[in-house]
């Protein structure tokens, strides 16, 4: 949606494109309790 549109179903725009599944992605946190990295599946989209 451009902004500064009222949000509704009625004003967003719908694009195509293409997505890959893409696996064994490494995320990295800094500054979090836990484990700072974690493997796991990602989307990319491309227009």
């Amino acid at each position: 949606m451009a902004k500064g549109t009222p949000y509704s179903w009625s004003n967003r725009y719908w694009y195509t494109g293409t997505a890959v599944w893409w696996g064994n992605t490494t995320y990295r946190r800094a500054d979090v309790p836990g484990a700072a990295t974690n493997i796991g599946y990602s989307l990319k989209f491309f227009e």
